[in-house]
């Protein structure tokens, strides 16, 4: 079987949720001198960060894998939770347009937005109501738009495991190293 990394986003210049967190086979790699961002078809203005910064590209090898942050300040925004019912369902619907892929969960409200290759409801829902942190129903990544990364932290692994149960049957065995908790 072919390793996979992820196709970070283009939203902006940065990975993220608009991207609808697609993954290529490892084995195609990128081309040598620019990021998986820069040689993107549909590229647009570039991002305050830089591939060698945390969190953004970095090259191993003669491939880029997307290394995101072990902690960020708007983690105290995600709820562990989903309010009422307590589920979560992987295969929910965009809440405003209805598309069935692609889609990102707010990990403040848990409603369920398109990503930018669909409406860019979840970019839209960011901006009017400035919760920060998502997760890709595609690959299971989250995302927090002001921090302009992906992050992975302890806080997430209960989130993480009820979208995989969903959408897998199982749990996936998420865990971090003890440098990824909440600070």
């Amino acid at each position: 079987m072919t390793d996979q990394i992820p196709i970070p986003d283009s939203s902006g210049g940065s990975p993220g949720p608009d991207s609808g967190g697609g993954v290529i086979p490892s084995s195609l790699g990128m081309p040598r001198g620019g990021s998986p961002q820069e040689n993107r078809s549909n590229r647009e203005p570039s991002s305050r960060r830089t591939p060698t910064e945390p969190s953004s590209t970095a090259m191993v090898g003669s491939l880029y894998a997307v290394v995101p942050l072990p902690t960020c300040p708007h983690l105290e925004c995600v709820r562990s939770e989903p309010p009422g019912s307590g589920s979560v369902d992987a295969s929910e619907p965009c809440a405003i347009c209805g598309h069935p892929l692609e889609n990102w969960l707010c990990l403040t409200c848990y409603k369920v937005f398109c990503s930018r290759y669909a409406n860019r409801h979840m970019l839209s829902h960011y901006e009017d109501e400035a919760h920060p942190v998502c997760l890709s129903y595609a690959d299971l990544s989250a995302w927090c738009y002001p921090c302009e990364s992906y992050v992975h932290n302890e806080v997430l692994i209960p989130v993480k495991q009820a979208a995989h149960r969903s959408k897998f049957g199982n749990t996936g065995g998420y865990s971090v190293s003890s440098s990824q908790t909440r600070s």
